[in-house]
């Protein structure tokens, strides 16, 4: 089963999670991957549409595993963002 041969070793989720946070900074808040069954899914919120397909692309660029499911939020206000660092 691919799922099973992902686990393995194939998909290091920390590391990709920090490349691409490296990659794209504070432009994306709570950047959370995860693994649902036979692929990726993406959590967090960005202020457009456009750092939404960035962080997709960045992770289909440098993981192996399909994208299952982008659920990274889009607040163009940065409304809420606040609400993802904790109180202040």
């Amino acid at each position: 089963m691919y799922l099973r041969e992902e686990r393995r070793g194939a998909v290091d989720l920390d590391k990709l999670r920090a490349e691409i946070v490296e990659r794209l900074g504070r432009r994306v808040r709570g950047l959370d991957i995860q693994i649902r069954h036979h692929g990726l899914v993406l959590k967090g919120q960005v202020s457009s549409y456009y750092l939404k397909q960035l962080v997709q692309e960045a992770v289909l660029a440098a993981s192996t595993m399909p994208l299952e499911a982008n659920e990274i939020k889009v607040c163009p206000s940065g409304a809420g963002w606040a609400a993802l660092e904790g109180p202040t």
